[in-house]
């Protein structure tokens, strides 16, 4: 993954490419798909899938329709995908102690990069059998099963849910959001509203970090600890306080991705009065925080690329946004 050119789709092209395979699509499309194929026939480039992809890929009412898209996401990712969501927080966040640990010790730091990558059949997390032990047997079963899965395409998965998964709409929730967003206009500066954001954020990830630190007690010092004792203790809590003054200081960009980019957009559409949360802008906020720490390049829909090229936090990452057909035309010829 890190030797090649990451370019993530959002679900708008990966439409965009189906086309091409059924034969209706414009010029620009035909030529889109086949470069990206070169590049990915050659190894030198390669689109990776997430939750969200794979999430939005079963909203596919048509069966046929479902089976070609996850045929040529198959083609287009190698099967290559993010961890589940649950997962790439945590290990962010694991990145960034032991970071901000090596800083003070003057040791090399780690990269998320090498970290956030898995095949397909482990998108929404790894399951395997596991016994409360870790013999040998144990150990070979679970390889076993994982070198089985590591083999299953998005394509068979697909075919094996043939009746789809659940789609709970979201509207409810998105009216929710926009109920609280003109509940809540008690803010003079954008940076205020970021600030909001970050906060609600952390608050829901305390019980995160109290893991975290339940993890770190027990390789430190070889002895465990209790959830009780550590909320007594305010660990989660502490921790959460010294991350917001990170932020409030502007002293994090690049780290703890997932956190930065989602206060980022959500704080951006409150801070424009007129703006309205949408159906689909749930999911394209979560494209975002995959695509700009993780990918070079970021193809997605007008509005989007405006709105991230508004914040700038695709500076931060160095990652190109592109939604004009011809734009992406231009920049994936450079590749070759």
């Amino acid at each position: 993954m890190t030797s090649r050119k990451r370019i993530y789709l959002d679900t708008k092209f990966w439409i965009f490419m189906r086309q091409v395979a059924q034969g209706f699509a414009s010029k620009e499309k035909q030529e889109i798909y086949s470069l990206l194929s070169y590049l990915v026939k050659e190894k030198q480039a390669i689109c990776p899938l997430s939750y969200h992809t794979f999430r939005e890929l079963f909203k596919q009412t048509d069966r046929e329709s479902r089976l070609l898209t996850a045929e040529i996401m198959d083609n287009f990712s190698q099967q290559y995908c993010y961890i589940s969501p649950t997962q790439i927080v945590g290990q962010e966040l694991v990145i960034f102690i032991q970071n901000e640990q090596a800083r003070i010790k003057q040791k090399s730091l780690h990269e998320n990069i090498y970290f956030v990558w898995t095949k397909v059949p482990f998108i929404l997390g790894e399951l395997f059998p596991t016994w409360d032990n870790e013999s040998e047997f144990s150990v070979q079963i679970r390889n076993k099963f994982l070198e089985y899965y590591s083999d299953i395409s998005l394509k068979d998965i697909v075919e094996k849910l043939s009746i789809g998964l659940p789609h709970k709409s979201s509207s409810e929730l998105i009216e929710k959001v926009n109920k609280g967003k003109d509940e809540n206009q008690s803010w003079s500066t954008y940076h205020e509203v970021f600030m909001h954001e970050i906060a609600g954020i952390l608050d829901v990830l305390q019980n995160d970090f109290e893991k975290m630190l339940m993890y770190y007690f027990e390789v430190n010092t070889g002895e465990t600890i209790s959830m009780e004792i550590l909320r007594k203790l305010k660990g989660g809590k502490m921790i959460a306080d010294l991350i917001y003054k990170a932020f409030d200081k502007r002293k994090i960009r690049k780290e703890l991705p997932f956190i930065n980019i989602k206060a980022t957009i959500h704080a951006q559409y409150r801070y424009d009065k007129s703006r309205r949360f949408k159906e689909n802008d749930i999911e394209d906020i979560g494209h975002t925080a995959w695509a700009l720490p993780y990918c070079q390049y970021y193809f997605t829909e007008d509005n989007y690329a405006t709105l991230i090229k508004q914040t700038k936090i695709d500076l931060y990452y160095s990652t190109t946004v592109l939604s004009k057909e011809k734009d992406i035309i231009h920049e994936l010829s450079k590749l070759i």
